[in-house]
């Protein structure tokens, strides 16, 4: 079955399925489990028969969350139930409707006539997003002594500069090309990048005045490849890079932004009152949940020809603009371990 079939194409037989199998029963979070150990990052969802429900990918998990929803919900809120299928006995059909697949990453699922699993096929995505921005030029002034004679992105976690930790991330994405955009300090971080033997290939862009968390840009907009991924120096992050490459494609975005999320308490009994004044009830030490900024993002050209000069700007302005040149930016929740190192607190509780 499907032997002679493109390079880029694979199919899985019944024997090899367990993996890619989620059942209805289960909660989002179970499902999460299993997506992250397979490279495709997507399940199938069958009931306790073993029939086909429908399908579950990465990007579904994030707009579902952005839609409100838990990751302890059922499973069954998140699916695409009604996905484009192959059937057992149509070889040369299914791979016709695989090509058809309109959402990232591509994959069929083939049933038979009673709707049971029996493989699937998958096409292997040619990413285009192969260069990267890491921005370290930052002073990292709220470190106080710990970057007084050292630049944030070289204070080191686990044993190595957090600089590091960002380039390893971006290689094993298959980023070819990185960027890196230095200010404070830069001689350390130039020397750190020469000193290493780097799978990707690694440039220093120097600034020669404080240029904001994307000014830098402007230095490389004309050498660079598009979309291009840009990372802040000062992150550690279990963050699927591949995920929200692929989550980019299915979104057909100009932008994406990165959303970590932050929960903060009000220490006091908050009000709760009607239109006419009258208490309704007390909400005691209220917990407030928001989407922040998570600092990885990707950008197309259209953003990047926004900036028309070499000067500081920060990347909330930059996206701000694009929003009112009418471009548009997506949200990316990511539920994986983030830290944004920018107190002491945060280094040390990370170190």
């Amino acid at each position: 079955m499907y032997k002679n079939i493109p390079k880029d194409i694979s199919f899985v037989n019944k024997e090899k399925l367990s993996k890619y199998i989620t059942y209805s029963n289960s909660s989002i979070k179970d499902a999460m489990t299993k997506l992250n150990l397979t490279l495709e990052l997507f399940q199938i969802i069958l009931d306790q028969e073993g029939k086909f429900l429908g399908t579950l990918t990465d990007g579904d998990i994030r707009r579902g969350l952005l839609a409100g929803s838990e990751i302890n919900d059922n499973v069954m809120k998140f699916i695409n139930s009604n996905p484009l299928l192959g059937e057992i006995s149509k070889e040369s059909e299914n791979l016709n409707t695989l090509n058809k697949v309109d959402r990232y990453p591509m994959f069929l699922p083939i049933i038979d006539k009673k709707f049971l699993l029996e493989g699937i096929l998958i096409k292997t995505e040619i990413t285009d997003i192969n260069h990267a921005l890491i921005v370290a030029g930052g002073i990292g002034s709220r470190l106080g002594d710990l970057t007084k004679h050292i630049p944030k992105p070289m204070l080191e976690v686990d044993g190595k500069p957090i600089l590091e930790h960002c380039i390893n991330k971006l290689e094993d994405a298959n980023i070819s090309t990185i960027y890196v955009s230095v200010n404070y300090l830069s001689e350390q971080i130039i020397n750190f990048i020469k000193s290493k033997n780097f799978k990707s290939n690694i440039i220093p862009v120097k600034e020669n005045s404080k240029l904001g968390t994307i000014g830098s840009l402007f230095l490389i907009k004309e050498e660079t490849n598009y979309p291009l991924l840009v990372m802040n120096a000062d992150l550690v992050t279990t963050l699927s890079l591949s995920a929200l490459m692929s989550f980019y494609r299915a979104e057909n975005v100009d932008g994406l932004i990165t959303a970590a999320t932050f929960e903060s308490s009000i220490p006091f009994g908050v009000l709760k009152y009607n239109s006419l004044g009258q208490l309704e009830r007390i909400e005691e030490k209220p917990i407030s949940k928001n989407l922040i900024a998570a600092g990885v993002y990707i950008l197309n050209k259209n953003i990047s020809s926004l900036i028309k000069k070499e000067e500081f700007i920060d990347m909330p302005e930059l996206l701000d603009k694009a929003i009112k040149n009418g471009l548009n930016i997506g949200v990316f929740p990511i539920h994986e371990k983030w830290t944004d190192i920018g107190r002491p607190e945060d280094y040390f509780n990370i170190k």
